[in-house]
């Protein structure tokens, strides 16, 4: 992808994995395309990956160990605008995520990139959970 000499090369490659991102999202190797596809390509050229992860479970993708990966990809390189209901998803899940082994990177994640609002809701939400945060392993 990186020695692919156009974003519409990339995009025509990138086309092979539409339909496909939520498993795509699940496999040791296939993440790493769409990971590097949201880095390399126009934002608006990954909005299938966003609308396909909003099609299926977002939070069970935050969750997963590749999954993670890439739920992180899309709040640190897309627009706000374009991940707001993504984010939108996993806000009211933060109590959860956080105290997942995989889900406690996307909390972290959010809260590095995400809007201001959206920052405060969760912080709100962990607030109330903090007794059982500090006894978990992996609580963020």
């Amino acid at each position: 992808l990186e020695c692919a000499p156009s974003d519409r090369l990339r995009e025509t490659i990138a086309s092979e994995l539409r339909g496909r991102v939520v498993e795509a999202c699940k496999c040791p190797h296939a993440n790493h395309v769409l990971q590097k596809l949201v880095l390399l390509l126009p934002p608006s050229s990954s909005q299938f990956i966003v609308d396909e992860l909003l099609a299926g479970q977002v939070a069970q993708i935050a969750r997963h160990k590749y999954g993670c990966r890439i739920v992180q990809r899309l709040v640190e390189f897309c627009p706000g605008s374009q991940v707001h209901r993504l984010v939108e998803c996993l806000v009211p899940e933060a109590g959860m995520l956080s105290r997942h082994p995989y889900g406690n990177y996307v909390v972290q994640n959010l809260f590095q990139h995400g809007a201001d609002d959206q920052r405060r809701r969760m912080a709100e939400a962990l607030a109330k959970e903090i007794r059982f945060l500090g006894s978990e392993s992996c609580g963020c």
